[in-house]
């Protein structure tokens, strides 16, 4: 069992929205929006369910310090950061405080700061850096 459970529990056709959560506790670090599933095509797919290193401290040059999701299988550069919509993932798992609607498309909303509560949550118990993601269905 993962460190740290990602548990998808909606995909409208057009997003899979999820939670994510410490595997010590039930409550949510914050809210998940990934793409829908397409064969795992790059860029376009969210990635297959299942266990997963988890690098807390990756150097994007694009989003600064975020989570990196290690050794997926037919990809790479999986990451956690900002963006609202499914168009913002790019095959990535953005975060949020809540769901919600921009613009008539569902999405989730604060996405900066929930991203930056969720990381310092998880630097903070897992201080080497690493931990064990799951990713898997409500």
């Amino acid at each position: 069992m993962g460190d740290v459970i990602l548990t998808r529990v909606l995909d409208d056709g057009n997003a899979t929205f999820g939670t994510l959560h410490l595997a010590a506790t039930p409550r949510p670090l914050c809210v998940t929006l990934e793409n829908t599933w397409a064969d795992n095509e790059p860029r376009v797919s969210c990635i297959p369910e299942g266990e997963y290193q988890l690098h807390l401290t990756h150097q994007s040059p694009k989003y600064g310090v975020v989570p990196k999701v290690m050794e997926v299988p037919d990809r790479s550069h999986i990451l956690f950061h900002a963006g609202n919509r499914a168009r913002d993932t790019l095959g990535c798992i953005l975060t949020g405080s809540g769901f919600g609607v921009i613009e008539g498309e569902n999405a989730v909303v604060s996405s900066r700061a929930a991203l930056a509560s969720a990381v310092d949550e998880m630097r903070r118990r897992f201080p080497t850096g690493m931990c064990t993601l799951l990713i898997r269905s409500a």
